[in-house]
């Protein structure tokens, strides 16, 4: 269903993408008619009393609906893009803004030839206000450091350290560890966990450390074709409940599902299985670093199509369509336990 009216065509897909942006959610409406039906009221109210100043009076109004609407947006999971193993080109066309987000997740030791302003400008082209995370080779701080300064304002939001142990429960830091990264890093610490099944390692060791003070998040790591074999909405809801951030980090890789599909299936079966990713502590991931390498553009089956549909799927979310609690997900899933194939360089 398509809007009758809004000031900026760009503003409205990027606040419909952004979440639950208005206070009907239950009401299958566009938002805009919420905001066009009471201005139009109140233009007729105000002329009426032909004492008031109308065009103030309006601009006042419009200034309060979009206060509103900005508000409801920030209830609602937020989208990363990592760069990891981007060319330069790549990194241009972020740079262009074909890549919109709330966030970015660097690791440059993968990237080589970038300059610092071709990082910089790959980071706005996704948000000028862009939440940075960086990440670290396992025992390594380099990132954590250089990422800051390309980060706009030099502002980096954590850093993710982790252990590579395959599939091996031991991935995540220690007690300890987690205060050695943020005395290094001068950030909050995300850490690295590949599955959440009740009373496995993989929890367990997680739960261990969800109090400690540095703790800014968890990551899960898992490709996201092969969803729903990792109690992945304990996960968020758990990691939510110690008020900490959970981040479902997805390397897509070929398959013969586009891109696209695999996200929205993702999305949905999280929805339908009770994980709470309205709230604006969740972060997608999306990633791209399991070879053959995905294309990063494209309007199907590229990295650009699965943001697209991280970000569309708001709008499903905001209008309450009914097929994201009862459609069948189209899922062939096999477990599997990708490593970071981070350091790819020599």
């Amino acid at each position: 269903m398509k809007t009758l009216f809004f000031f900026n065509a760009e503003i409205e897909t990027n606040i419909r993408a952004s979440g639950r942006y208005h206070f009907f959610f239950l009401l299958k409406i566009p938002i805009s008619i919420y905001y066009v039906i009471p201005l139009i009221l109140f233009y007729f109210y105000i002329s009426s009393l032909q004492r008031f100043q109308v065009h103030k009076i309006l601009e006042m109004f419009v200034t309060i609906a979009f206060f509103l609407v900005y508000l409801g947006a920030l209830n609602a999971y937020k989208v990363v893009v990592d760069f990891n193993t981007y060319s330069v080109s790549e990194l241009q066309f972020s740079a262009s803004g074909a890549l919109r987000g709330d966030g970015v997740w660097i690791i440059e030791e993968n990237s080589k030839g970038v300059s610092n302003d071709l990082w910089n400008q790959a980071v706005i082209g996704v948000n000028k206000n862009a939440e940075v995370f960086s990440e670290d080779n396992p025992d390594s701080f380099y990132d954590c450091h250089a990422v800051r300064s390309v980060a706009p304002n030099g502002a980096l939001l954590a850093a993710f350290a982790y252990h590579e142990t395959g599939g091996e429960p031991h991935t995540m830091l220690s007690w300890d560890e987690i205060t050695r990264v943020y005395e290094q890093c001068g950030a909050g610490v995300i850490i690295l966990t590949r599955a959440f099944w009740p009373g496995s390692e993989w929890r367990t060791n997680v739960e261990q450390v969800l109090s400690h003070p540095y703790l800014y998040g968890v990551a899960m790591e898992f490709n996201p074709d092969d969803f729903g074999l990792r109690s992945e909405e304990d996960f968020v809801n758990e990691i939510l409940a110690y008020g900490k951030s959970p981040f479902l980090l997805l390397p897509f890789r070929s398959v013969t599902t586009p891109t696209e599909t695999v996200m929205t299936n993702m999305l949905r079966g999280l929805v339908q299985k009770g994980a709470a990713i309205s709230d604006s502590r969740v972060h997608i991931v999306i990633a791209r670093y399991d070879q053959p390498f995905l294309p990063i553009p494209g309007s199907t089956n590229s990295i650009e199509s699965a943001v697209a549909a991280a970000r569309n799927f708001h709008i499903l979310l905001s209008e309450n369509d009914t097929s994201i609690y009862t459609k069948p997900l189209d899922l062939n899933a096999t477990l599997t336990f990708p490593p970071l194939y981070r350091k790819i360089y020599n």
